[in-house]
């Protein structure tokens, strides 16, 4: 009888050995993290800078309304500025130069998007030349100068 009580002990120390063995490596499978959340790169590259930042580029003026209107369209400001506007901007601005919106300066405008820019035409107005307006944009950080970001 005591024999058998010690073989009882003996395999009961054994299997909650076995089984805090076992659930140890289960705890360390369960909470360890993969090393590669933890590698830093040495130096930021696009793929590396999260792509919900947004900031403002510098504002852009290229073109006056005397000739035929005010034409801040994407295709020539990107030829003008090579590299300083992102491929797809998630936003686009546009003021007079003295500040007032679009709204405000109460003119017809023949372009107005992401696509194309901004475009507004003198024939379309009734008695007057397009303001001088000017254009930013919404991109990632690299894009952008010293403004804040959104």
């Amino acid at each position: 009888m005591i024999k058998l009580l010690g073989v009882a002990i003996v395999a009961g120390l054994f299997f909650a050995e076995s089984d805090q063995l076992a659930i140890e490596a289960a705890h360390a499978k369960l909470f360890s993290v993969p090393e590669l959340l933890f590698t830093v790169p040495t130096k930021p590259t696009p793929s590396a800078c999260p792509t919900n930042i947004q900031c403002w580029t510098d504002w852009f003026d290229r073109d006056n309304p005397s000739g035929s209107g005010d034409w801040e369209t994407l295709r020539s400001l990107r030829r003008e500025n090579p590299g300083k506007i992102c491929p797809e901007p998630r936003d686009m601005e546009v003021t007079t130069l003295s500040g007032l919106s679009v709204s405000a300066a109460g003119e017809v405008i023949f372009r107005n998007d992401l696509t194309d820019g901004f475009v507004c035409r003198n024939q379309d107005q009734a008695d007057r030349m397009c303001n001088d307006y000017r254009v930013r944009f919404s991109c990632p950080p690299q894009y952008c100068g010293l403004q804040g970001t959104v």
